[in-house]
């Protein structure tokens, strides 16, 4: 199976291509264990590990090391981590199909895609259905740039002078590894708060110079904070250029309106896992 985003490993090597089978019951109950514990992104980390043959890297050379393969798993951009947990939990399931209720954006209607037991009728997505979109591997760079549209100032707490003046900044394709990070002690409708946090995880460049760990916890929240939400908003669509494309399209047996709805793919694993 191809990555919709190449893995970096510590070395330096990129893994395009894992080939994935059924995971084993030890690596299913680690899965449901995690996720149980509202860890979301662990609960990958195990399910991924579990169903991963082995991986090849972009030199050709093939791995089947397990602790060399969950460490690569840490260290999978999470579009690409998507793809790859979906896939091996249609391995799991009887079928890929996705349930969801979906508010329309005009009025108080909802369209609600079910398979009913009494018709038969069958209003669900497919997963299989959707595109997955490959990030090239030749150049890659594994980064994402943002050049600002307005600038954060990082001020003297005590004395208001600026000490810096960001106009642009680069992250690396957030991991596993990062969204772990960020998820830990993660409550419910804090989804804002943790994206926020795998950003500042992420952060690789300031104004085009490379920055440490040690800058980053001094100033990647107050950044973050002090970011234009355009500027977000930026960042995000470059982060969903790769990987599944999730936007399926719904009217409203209301008013008529038509507008794209994310899929729900989180309830197709969760509910993968219980069903074990």
């Amino acid at each position: 199976m191809r990555l919709a985003i190449p893995a970096k490993l510590s070395d330096g090597k990129l893994i395009d291509n894992v080939e994935i089978v059924k995971p084993v019951n030890e690596s299913i109950v680690a899965a449901y264990e995690a996720m149980k514990n509202g860890n979301i992104f662990q609960a990958m980390v195990e399910i991924i590990t579990g169903g991963i043959q082995a991986y090849t890297t972009n030199s050709g050379s093939v791995t089947e090391s397990r602790s060399a393969i969950r460490e690569a798993v840490r260290l999978m951009p999470y579009p690409a981590a998507d793809c790859v947990s979906i896939e091996i939990m249609k391995l799991l399931t009887k079928d890929d199909y996705v349930e969801g209720v979906y508010q329309c954006p005009r009025c108080p209607r909802q369209v609600i895609t079910e398979k009913d037991p009494f018709t038969g009728i069958d209003t669900r997505d497919r997963i299989s259905n959707l595109e997955i979109k490959y990030c090239p591997v030749d150049n890659f760079t594994n980064e994402i740039a943002v050049n600002m549209q307005k600038p954060v100032f990082i001020k003297d707490a005590e004395t208001g002078e600026v000490l810096e003046t960001i106009e642009s900044f680069a992250i690396h394709y957030p991991t596993l590894l990062d969204c772990i990070a960020a998820g830990q002690g993660m409550q419910e409708g804090q989804e804002v708060r943790v994206q926020i946090k795998i950003y500042i995880n992420a952060l690789e460049k300031i104004n085009g110079r490379p920055i440490d760990r040690k800058w980053i916890s001094a100033y990647g929240a107050l950044m973050f904070a002090k970011t234009d939400p355009d500027d977000l908003e930026k960042l995000g669509n470059a982060m969903q250029l790769y990987g599944l494309k999730k936007l399926v399209e719904r009217k409203c047996p209301g008013c008529g309106k038509v507008w794209l709805a994310p899929l729900n793919t989180s309830n197709f694993f969760a509910s993968g896992l219980r069903a074990v």
